[in-house]
C-alpha cells in the first residue's frame, strides 16, 4: 500500500489561514478608502466609523499572531539575517527596555499619490500590480504596527523655492516636539526584517542618549562627496533623537541655505545633493563636529540593495534603500516582509492543527513468496 496522509478538517475557531488572508485584505482595505479617510485613518483620527474601528482591531490582532512570535530580543547578542550573514552587538546594549510609542515612524511627502493605484488614489492600492510608493509607505506602517510604535504619515504642501526633499526636515523637528524618537524613511526605504526592532538596531549600531542624528552612510564613491572629499550622508534613513542639542543641529540644518552662515549653501536649496549637501558639508564640518551629534551607520546595512550591490558596494543587508536598479522593487519587499512570517506560520498550523495518520508503506506479497516462506 503507498503512502497516504489521512488530514481531519480543521476545528479551531482562528484559523491562520484565515488570518493572512485578513491581513492582506485589510492592507488593500486601508488603502482603497477615500483620500480623507485614508489620510486621517494613518494619522490615527479618534473620528473613525465604527466599521473602521472594529477592523483596525482585527487587524492589530492579525499582526500580533503573524509577527510576534517571531520578534528578535532587543538585547540579544546576534542576528543572523536570510544570507546567513551574522550581526553582533558590541558591549552592553544601551536599549534594554522596548521604546513603544515614545518612536514615531515618519512618512511626509509632497507628492499627492492620487494617481490610480496609488495610496489616495479613488481605487486605492491594487493587488497585484501594487504601485511601488504606495508598498514602501505600507512596509513603515506595517513595521510601527508590529513593534507598538506610533505612525504618521503627513502629506506637505509642495516648497516653492527648495527641492521638495527638503520637506523631511521641518517635519522631523515637528515630530521631535511630541516622540523622543523620530524614524524617517524615504518611500523607497524598507526595514528589511519586519520583526527585528529599532532598539536592536540601534544597539548594534551603538547609539545612546548622546546621539542627535543618525543616518545611512553613502556609497564611496567619489560623486557622493564633498569638495574636501568628505563622504556624504544619506537622508532616505533618519533616527532623529530629541534633545536641545538635536533642534540646535535641525535649526542650523534648516539655515544653511538660506546663506545665513554660508553663502555656499544656497545652492543646495536646489542643487543636488540638496539636504544631504548641507548637513554634512556644513552643518556637520563647521558647528556640530562632536562624533555624537551627527552619526553614520554603515552603507552596506542601511543602504542600497541587493540590486545596486555589485556596482556600489552596499547591500542593505537590515535596512534597503531601493534606488538605481532596486527602484520599484518595494512590492517584492512587501511580499517578503509578508510571506516570509506567513508561510512558516501556516507550515507549523498544518503540523500542529491538522492530526496526520500515515500507514506504513507495506511491500505486497507475492505468490511465489508464499511458496518460499512454506
Amino acid at each position: 500500500m503507498s503512502n497516504s496522509i489521512i488530514l481531519q478538517r480543521l476545528t479551531k475557531q482562528h484559523s491562520l489561514t484565515f488570518l493572512i488572508g485578513f491581513l492582506i485584505l485589510s492592507f488593500v482595505f486601508l488603502a482603497r478608502h477615500s483620500h480623507e479617510q485614508v489620510f486621517d485613518y494613518v494619522r490615527g483620527s479618534a473620528h473613525q466609523p465604527a466599521f473602521d474601528r472594529v477592523d483596525a482591531t482585527a487587524l492589530e490582532k492579525v499582526i500580533e499572531a503573524l509577527y510576534k512570535p517571531r520578534v528578535h530580543s532587543i538585547t540579544a547578542e546576534s542576528f543572523t539575517d536570510d544570507t546567513g550573514e551574522v550581526f553582533h552587538l558590541t558591549g552592553k546594549p544601551f536599549y534594554e527596555q522596548k521604546l513603544g510609542s515614545r518612536v514615531l515612524i515618519l512618512d511626509a511627502d509632497t507628492r499627492p499619490m492620487t494617481d490610480d493605484g496609488q495610496l489616495f488614489s479613488k481605487g486605492g492600492v491594487k493587488w497585484p500590480n501594487t504601485d511601488a510608493m504606495s508598498a514602501g509607505i505600507l512596509s513603515h506602517y506595517l513595521y510601527a504596527k508590529i513593534h507598538g510604535y506610533d505612525y504618521q504619515f503627513v502629506q506637505n504642501k509642495q516648497f516653492s523655492n527648495w527641492s521638495q526633499t527638503w520637506v523631511k526636515v521641518p517635519e522631523i523637528k515637528d515630530a521631535l516636539m511630541t516622540h523622543d524618537y523620530v524614524v524617517f524613511l524615504d518611500q523607497d526605504a524598507m526595514f528589511r526584517y519586519p520583526a527585528l526592532p529599532l532598539e536592536w538596531l540601534m544597539n548594534h549600531w551603538q547609539h545612546n542618549d548622546q546621539t542627535s542624528l543618525m543616518l545611512a552612510a553613502e556609497p564611496d564613491k567619489e560623486y557622493n562627496t564633498d569638495g574636501n572629499g568628505t563622504l556624504y550622508f544619506n537622508t532616505g534613513f533618519i533616527i532623529a533623537q530629541n534633545s536641545t542639542r538635536t533642534h540646535d543641529i535641525i535649526d542650523a540644518w534648516l539655515d544653511c541655505p538660506k546663506g545665513i552662515k554660508y553663502d555656499a549653501c544656497r545652492r543646495f536649496a536646489w542643487d543636488w545633493p540638496h539636504e544631504q549637501a548641507a548637513l554634512v558639508g556644513f552643518v556637520k564640518q563647521h558647528e556640530f563636529t562632536n562624533p555624537s551629534d551627527i552619526r553614520s551607520v554603515p552603507c552596506a546595512e542601511a543602504n542600497g540593495s541587493p540590486w545596486t550591490v555589485e556596482e556600489h558596494g552596499c547591500r542593505g543587508s537590515l535596512v534597503r534603500h531601493l534606488w538605481l536598479n532596486g527602484k520599484n522593487h518595494q512590492p517584492t519587499e512587501l511580499i517578503d516582509q509578508v510571506m516570509g512570517y506567513f508561510m512558516p506560520a501556516l507550515y507549523s498550523d498544518f503540523r500542529t492543527a491538522h492530526k496526520a495518520a500515515v500507514v506504513p508503506n507495506e511491500e505486497p506479497t507475492t505468490q511465489e513468496q508464499v511458496k518460499i516462506s512454506r
